[in-house]
Protein backbone atom coordinates (compact mmCIF):
# COMPACT_ATOMS: atom_id res chain seq x y z
CA UNK A 1 0.00 0.00 0.00
CA UNK A 2 0.98 3.59 -0.35
CA UNK A 3 0.96 4.15 3.56
CA UNK A 4 3.31 0.91 4.01
CA UNK A 5 5.74 2.12 1.17
CA UNK A 6 5.76 5.09 2.39
CA UNK A 7 7.07 4.16 6.06
CA UNK A 8 9.57 1.91 4.61
CA UNK A 9 10.91 4.48 2.71
CA UNK A 10 10.78 7.17 5.68
CA UNK A 11 12.93 4.53 7.64
CA UNK A 12 15.01 4.22 4.88
CA UNK A 13 16.06 7.96 5.36
CA UNK A 14 16.14 8.08 8.61
CA UNK A 15 18.67 4.81 8.59
CA UNK A 16 22.20 4.90 7.07
CA UNK A 17 22.45 8.32 5.63
CA UNK A 18 25.16 11.13 6.14
CA UNK A 19 23.89 13.38 8.35
CA UNK A 20 25.92 16.31 6.55
CA UNK A 21 27.05 15.56 3.08
CA UNK A 22 24.26 14.80 0.65
CA UNK A 23 24.52 11.58 -1.62
CA UNK A 24 25.36 12.62 -5.02
CA UNK A 25 23.51 9.37 -6.72
CA UNK A 26 20.24 10.59 -5.46
CA UNK A 27 20.48 14.34 -6.20
CA UNK A 28 17.57 15.51 -7.90
CA UNK A 29 17.10 18.34 -11.11
CA UNK A 30 15.28 20.93 -8.96
CA UNK A 31 13.95 23.58 -10.76
CA UNK A 32 11.79 26.30 -9.42
CA UNK A 33 8.41 24.20 -9.81
CA UNK A 34 9.89 21.32 -7.57
CA UNK A 35 11.65 24.15 -5.15
CA UNK A 36 7.92 24.82 -4.54
CA UNK A 37 6.95 21.14 -3.99
CA UNK A 38 10.28 21.01 -1.71
CA UNK A 39 9.42 24.20 0.73
CA UNK A 40 6.09 23.15 1.11
CA UNK A 41 7.36 19.81 2.55
CA UNK A 42 9.21 21.56 4.45
CA UNK A 43 6.97 23.97 5.91
CA UNK A 44 4.08 21.24 6.95
CA UNK A 45 7.44 20.08 9.34
CA UNK A 46 7.72 23.15 10.77
CA UNK A 47 11.43 23.46 8.77
CA UNK A 48 12.86 26.54 6.79
CA UNK A 49 12.71 26.40 3.44
CA UNK A 50 15.19 25.50 0.59
CA UNK A 51 16.81 29.20 0.16
CA UNK A 52 17.09 28.17 -4.20
CA UNK A 53 17.55 25.34 -6.64
CA UNK A 54 21.32 25.10 -5.64
CA UNK A 55 20.84 24.58 -2.09
CA UNK A 56 22.67 21.40 -1.20
CA UNK A 57 22.35 21.05 2.32
CA UNK A 58 20.93 18.07 4.65
CA UNK A 59 17.46 19.10 4.53
CA UNK A 60 17.29 19.09 0.07
CA UNK A 61 19.43 15.80 0.95
CA UNK A 62 16.24 13.69 2.83
CA UNK A 63 13.75 15.31 0.01
CA UNK A 64 16.04 14.16 -2.57
CA UNK A 65 16.32 10.90 -1.38
CA UNK A 66 12.68 10.29 -0.53
CA UNK A 67 11.83 11.89 -4.58
CA UNK A 68 13.85 9.28 -5.58
CA UNK A 69 12.22 6.45 -3.95
CA UNK A 70 9.43 5.96 -6.47
CA UNK A 71 7.40 8.50 -4.64
CA UNK A 72 5.41 10.19 -7.67
CA UNK A 73 4.82 7.14 -9.71
CA UNK A 74 3.08 5.37 -6.55
CA UNK A 75 1.11 8.46 -6.15
CA UNK A 76 -0.18 8.38 -10.14
CA UNK A 77 -1.00 4.67 -9.98
CA UNK A 78 -2.65 5.44 -6.71
CA UNK A 79 -5.18 8.64 -7.82
CA UNK A 80 -4.73 8.17 -11.80
CA UNK A 81 -4.90 12.12 -12.76
CA UNK A 82 -5.98 12.88 -16.35
CA UNK A 83 -2.75 14.63 -16.69
CA UNK A 84 -1.19 11.63 -16.21
CA UNK A 85 -3.42 9.52 -19.01
CA UNK A 86 -2.45 8.94 -22.27
CA UNK A 87 -3.69 6.82 -25.10
CA UNK A 88 -1.48 4.40 -26.81
CA UNK A 89 -2.30 2.80 -30.14
CA UNK A 90 -1.52 -0.90 -30.33
CA UNK A 91 -0.76 -2.34 -33.98
CA UNK A 92 0.84 -5.12 -35.60
CA UNK A 93 -1.30 -8.29 -33.89
CA UNK A 94 0.27 -11.34 -34.30
CA UNK A 95 -2.49 -14.51 -34.88
CA UNK A 96 -1.99 -17.58 -31.81
CA UNK A 97 -3.37 -19.93 -30.31
CA UNK A 98 -6.36 -20.09 -27.87
CA UNK A 99 -7.79 -19.17 -25.40
CA UNK A 100 -6.88 -15.59 -27.18
CA UNK A 101 -6.40 -14.94 -30.74
CA UNK A 102 -3.78 -11.91 -31.19
CA UNK A 103 -1.27 -11.10 -29.39
CA UNK A 104 -0.12 -7.05 -29.50
CA UNK A 105 3.53 -6.03 -28.67
CA UNK A 106 3.41 -4.17 -25.71
CA UNK A 107 7.36 -4.10 -25.17
CA UNK A 108 7.99 -0.13 -25.14
CA UNK A 109 4.44 1.07 -24.31
CA UNK A 110 5.47 2.94 -20.75
CA UNK A 111 2.88 3.13 -18.28
CA UNK A 112 2.63 2.37 -14.91
CA UNK A 113 -1.02 0.98 -14.93
CA UNK A 114 -3.64 0.22 -17.40
CA UNK A 115 -6.60 1.74 -17.34
CA UNK A 116 -8.92 -0.10 -19.79
CA UNK A 117 -8.80 -1.51 -23.64
CA UNK A 118 -10.69 -0.21 -26.44
CA UNK A 119 -11.61 -1.36 -30.26
CA UNK A 120 -12.34 2.45 -31.14
CA UNK A 121 -10.06 5.93 -30.30
CA UNK A 122 -13.12 7.44 -28.30
CA UNK A 123 -12.39 4.94 -25.88
CA UNK A 124 -16.33 3.84 -26.02
CA UNK A 125 -16.10 0.25 -26.95
CA UNK A 126 -14.32 -1.58 -23.84
CA UNK A 127 -12.56 -4.46 -24.48
CA UNK A 128 -13.59 -6.52 -21.53
CA UNK A 129 -11.25 -9.96 -22.17
CA UNK A 130 -7.84 -9.60 -22.77
CA UNK A 131 -4.65 -10.60 -20.64
CA UNK A 132 -1.28 -8.80 -20.21
CA UNK A 133 1.83 -10.91 -20.18
CA UNK A 134 5.39 -9.64 -20.35
CA UNK A 135 5.65 -8.01 -23.82
CA UNK A 136 2.20 -8.75 -24.82
CA UNK A 137 -1.54 -7.83 -24.77
CA UNK A 138 -3.28 -10.37 -25.81
CA UNK A 139 -7.00 -10.64 -27.16
CA UNK A 140 -9.45 -11.28 -29.82
CA UNK A 141 -9.51 -8.05 -31.98
CA UNK A 142 -7.19 -8.06 -34.88
CA UNK A 143 -7.98 -4.49 -35.97
CA UNK A 144 -6.03 -2.17 -34.10
CA UNK A 145 -6.83 -1.54 -30.69
CA UNK A 146 -6.40 1.36 -28.01
CA UNK A 147 -4.79 1.12 -24.40
CA UNK A 148 -5.67 3.58 -22.06
CA UNK A 149 -2.86 3.88 -19.53
CA UNK A 150 -1.20 5.76 -16.63
CA UNK A 151 1.98 6.76 -17.99
CA UNK A 152 5.28 8.25 -15.99
CA UNK A 153 7.12 10.34 -18.16
CA UNK A 154 4.81 13.22 -16.79
CA UNK A 155 7.07 16.72 -16.09
CA UNK A 156 6.28 18.76 -12.86
CA UNK A 157 5.04 21.48 -14.70
CA UNK A 158 2.27 19.45 -16.02
CA UNK A 159 0.54 18.34 -12.44
CA UNK A 160 -1.82 19.99 -10.86
CA UNK A 161 -1.80 21.77 -8.34
CA UNK A 162 -3.54 19.63 -6.26
CA UNK A 163 -1.37 16.31 -7.12
CA UNK A 164 1.62 19.11 -6.41
CA UNK A 165 0.66 19.65 -2.81
CA UNK A 166 -0.30 15.93 -2.64
CA UNK A 167 3.37 15.36 -3.29
CA UNK A 168 4.51 17.48 -0.89
CA UNK A 169 2.46 16.08 1.81
CA UNK A 170 3.50 12.49 0.99
CA UNK A 171 7.39 13.64 0.73
CA UNK A 172 7.24 15.28 4.35
CA UNK A 173 5.48 11.74 5.89
CA UNK A 174 8.14 9.91 4.47
CA UNK A 175 10.90 12.27 5.90
CA UNK A 176 9.38 13.31 8.99
CA UNK A 177 10.85 10.48 11.39
CA UNK A 178 14.56 12.45 10.53
CA UNK A 179 13.00 16.21 10.62
CA UNK A 180 10.11 16.28 13.27
CA UNK A 181 8.53 12.68 14.85
CA UNK A 182 6.02 14.62 16.98
CA UNK A 183 4.37 16.03 14.02
CA UNK A 184 3.30 12.62 12.66
CA UNK A 185 -0.41 13.22 13.28
CA UNK A 186 -0.30 16.68 12.07
CA UNK A 187 1.28 15.54 8.48
CA UNK A 188 -0.72 12.19 8.12
CA UNK A 189 -3.74 14.17 8.65
CA UNK A 190 -3.01 16.82 5.94
CA UNK A 191 -1.80 14.11 3.58
CA UNK A 192 -5.08 12.17 3.87
CA UNK A 193 -7.23 15.29 3.32
CA UNK A 194 -5.22 16.27 0.12
CA UNK A 195 -5.47 12.75 -1.00
CA UNK A 196 -8.85 13.21 -0.90
CA UNK A 197 -9.01 16.77 -2.72
CA UNK A 198 -7.06 14.52 -6.29
CA UNK A 199 -9.34 11.91 -5.46
CA UNK A 200 -12.17 14.31 -5.71
CA UNK A 201 -11.01 16.02 -8.49
CA UNK A 202 -10.16 12.97 -10.45
CA UNK A 203 -14.05 12.01 -10.14
CA UNK A 204 -15.28 15.54 -11.18
CA UNK A 205 -12.88 15.75 -14.38
CA UNK A 206 -13.71 11.47 -15.25
CA UNK A 207 -15.54 12.19 -19.14
CA UNK A 208 -18.87 9.80 -19.21
CA UNK A 209 -18.74 7.18 -21.83
CA UNK A 210 -21.50 7.27 -24.38
CA UNK A 211 -23.84 4.25 -24.86
CA UNK A 212 -22.59 1.77 -27.66
CA UNK A 213 -24.02 2.83 -30.87
CA UNK A 214 -24.97 6.23 -30.13
CA UNK A 215 -23.06 9.04 -32.49
CA UNK A 216 -21.70 12.35 -31.75
CA UNK A 217 -24.04 15.19 -32.86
Amino acid sequence: TILADSLEAAIGIEQGQDQTNRPLENTQTLDDTLLAVYNDALLLLGQDELNSTTDDGNRRAKLDRAYAANLVNLLLEKTKPQFARNTEKLIYAIRVNQPYAYAYDFKGVNHLTVMGVYRDRDLDEPIDRYVIDGQYLYCDYDEPIYLREIHSNVAVADWSPSFSRLVAAQLAFNVLPAFNPEALEYVKGVLDGRMMDVMAEVERQEPRSRPIGTVNT
